[in-house]
């Protein structure tokens, strides 16, 4: 009953935001259809601001060293590539090779190539020519072995290790993921939840009719989803289960669409159950923003919304509250500059608890601000073109503070870092960093007298765009057969023992630096 309350307030929201239509057909159904399909096309838009809806693909490198002398030195490089279409993505790592060597061991891993997918909600990995010296024994190997070449789900239980809450759980998930905004248009226009009772008239621009829910439409989309979601119809069960709870539900209430300016829209009314209040609804929509109020009478919880857009600047705040107590606030704002971010602000409470954080870009400088509970960070930088010129960031809190301050050195930023408690310098480095749109590169040198370190990582990318859909991976096996069949191995057999011997050292020519790595 609470599930479909929350699905029926959710239609209600999405069928009163009204947005720009077409003026060819003013009946009420012709403006709910028409109000329904600008609202997708606002989210798509809105998706297309945020970088939602990607289509990239990506090439490049990756090569990265880290040497604790006498304890631990490493190096790690591969190739990779990525693809993102919108809802889907693959990425491969490629000639991938790590060396390491350490007090109590040496050992390598290389493979031709690692691959995940992301297709709905399903998540894979692939693997091809795994070779390993010195982690894992003849048995795994050979258990890994059988499992290369293919693509092996990492989220998707074999069937018969799934109760029918989970199968059904993961079978909606799945086909929920596949959905577009299309999609659901069509299944808001094919299936209009609300149904005018009487025509109010004209106040003003205003024109006002009286609404209720359809009860009928709302379940014929219920056995619809069903079938697309589930793959099964519902039960006869379960379709007189939620019949019954639809008997009990009704709106009282006004919907309008302003003749003269389209995008201008206002709700009011009440959802009720059995004649008892549920809710109160208000939703408000105008040319330059809107506002959504919701109380929910029984626990005496309200819901507050407000947004807008003036320019380039998209600003929202929303407050929950209990009886006359205030429970939680998020207000912020985005400003864009064409395609770029200008500005961010975000601030947020939550029973005493609050946090802010402030981002502002002007011209070839950069300002921020995050404040929490734990402590506060301030930085600031240049740029120029696409390459980070300077860094500086502060960081205080009760017990540490942070301090970093970086400035050009060639075509990276440089300086030190230090970490302060109690006034002692408990952790200082060297860092060198290297941002631009196509390379992130990072050294840090720990200077200890007692544990020196470095690290450093170089990342190359180009980015071009994408044309084609992924295909989903055909996979007949499961991550979790393959994680079966390695523990049910006994503890000698799933790792050995192999001598430094028989590994080359990290420092041996060619490794120590990476050369020939990435060839």
């Amino acid at each position: 009953m609470q599930k479909l309350v929350i699905i029926s307030l959710l239609l209600v929201t999405l069928s009163a935001c009204t947005l720009p239509w077409s003026k060819s057909d003013q009946s009420f159904q012709g403006l709910y259809k028409a109000n329904i399909h600008a609202t997708m096309t606002s989210l798509d838009e809105v998706g297309e601001l945020l970088g939602i809806n990607r289509h990239e693909s990506i090439e490049g490198n990756i090569l990265s060293h880290i040497q604790v002398p006498g304890i631990l030195s490493g190096v790690l490089s591969s190739q990779y590539s990525a693809t993102l279409d919108g809802h889907n993505s693959e990425s491969f790592f490629r000639k991938i090779s790590l060396l390491y060597s350490s007090l109590v061991s040496s050992g390598s891993l290389s493979a031709d190539e690692i691959g995940f997918a992301g297709h709905g909600a399903d998540t894979y990995v692939s693997y091809k020519n795994l070779v390993d010296i010195g982690m894992m024994s003849d048995d795994v190997k050979a258990v890994l072995k059988k499992y290369e070449n293919s693509w092996l789900s990492m989220t998707q239980k074999a069937s018969i290790d799934m109760s029918t809450e989970e199968l059904t759980s993961y079978k909606i998930g799945k086909n929920l993921m596949t959905k577009s905004l299309s999609d659901i248009e069509k299944y808001a226009t094919d299936y209009m939840i609300w149904r005018d009772t009487a025509d109010l008239g004209m106040s003003g621009s205003l024109h006002y009719w009286s609404v209720d829910l359809d009860r009928t439409q709302i379940s014929a989309l219920a056995k619809q989803l069903s079938l697309d979601l589930v793959g099964t119809g519902m039960t006869l069960e379960n379709i007189k289960t939620l019949e019954s709870n639809l008997s009990t539900l009704s709106f009282s209430g006004r919907l309008a669409y302003d003749i003269v300016d389209p995008t201008v829209s206002v709700l009011d009314g009440s959802l009720s159950a059995s004649g008892h209040i549920l809710a109160d609804i208000s939703i408000h929509k105008d040319r330059d923003g809107g506002s959504i109020h919701i109380n929910n009478t029984p626990e005496k919880i309200g819901i507050v919304f407000n947004y807008g857009k003036k320019e380039n600047r998209y600003v929202f705040d929303t407050t929950l509250t209990q009886a006359t107590t205030e429970m939680g606030k998020l207000s912020g704002y985005i400003e864009h500059q064409g395609h770029s971010l200008r500005e961010i602000s975000l601030e947020g409470s939550a029973q005493g608890i609050t946090m802010s954080l402030h981002h502002t870009i002007d011209g070839d400088k950069f300002t921020g601000k995050l404040s929490a509970v734990v402590g506060t960070v301030e930085w600031s930088g240049t740029t120029s073109g696409d390459r980070l010129t300077s860094l500086r960031i502060n960081g205080t809190s009760p017990l540490a503070s942070l301090s970093m301050d970086l400035t050009s050195s060639g075509t990276m930023v440089a300086g030190p870092v230090s970490v302060k408690a109690s006034g002692e310098t408990i952790f200082s480095a060297n860092v060198a960093m290297a941002v631009a749109r196509e390379q992130f590169a990072l050294i840090v040198d720990v200077l200890s007298e007692s544990l020196p370190a470095h690290f450093d990582l170089d990342i190359s990318v180009k980015s071009s765009p994408l044309t084609q859909i992924l295909s989903p991976p055909v996979s007949t096996r499961t991550l979790q057969d393959l994680m079966k069949e390695i523990e049910a191995l006994s503890p000698a057999q799933s790792f050995s023992e192999v001598p430094e011997s028989d590994v080359a050292p990290i420092g041996t020519p060619g490794h120590a630096d990476g050369t020939g790595l990435l060839q």
